[in-house]
């Protein structure tokens, strides 16, 4: 989040490699990632007709707006941010002062940070909505076991459904 003009406004951070044949477009795009799951026919209860094949399920965000480029130390005080956020749960934690004596100083030529203030949010989650409801209860049932987060999500997708 950002203050712009006295208020809050939604922005997402982000750094690419300066080398990158992205950076060389304007407005910068913004990265996204769509979270793909494999839902395996298996998971679904037992019956007469096997006729359904492997699907995906997933959740992907894509993020609009126009990019602001941050300078060096805005760069280096992100690429900070994000390395606690990813490592903040790891056994043997890495961190940043573990690239040495002018290991970030290095680095950062060859890094574009950006902050994002958000125009517009796009979002689409295929969470099992097209397939038969005793089907994607099926795989929630699975998913409570080995995916408690994915099988929350289905559940919260298909909680209206009564076909």
């Amino acid at each position: 989040t950002t203050r712009r003009a006295g208020r809050q406004q939604p922005s997402a951070s982000a750094a690419r490699a300066r080398a990158s044949r992205h950076c060389r477009r304007r407005p910068l795009p913004m990265p996204h990632r769509a979270l793909p799951w494999t839902m395996s026919p298996s998971w679904y209860p037992r019956n007469a007709v096997r006729d359904s094949a492997p699907t995906w399920n997933f959740a992907v965000v894509h993020c609009h707006g126009h990019p602001v480029p941050l300078d060096d130390h805005g760069t280096a005080r992100h690429l900070l941010q994000l390395v606690d956020v990813l490592e903040k749960d790891r056994d043997d934690r890495w961190r940043m002062r573990e690239l040495g004596p002018g290991g970030m100083e290095r680095r950062i030529p060859g890094i574009i940070g950006f902050d994002l203030p958000i125009g517009r949010l796009e979002a689409k989650f295929k969470m099992g909505q097209d397939e038969r409801l005793y089907d994607t209860g099926g795989a929630i049932r699975v998913l409570e076991q080995n995916d408690p987060a994915l099988a929350t999500m289905m559940k919260a997708h298909n909680a209206h459904r009564q076909d």
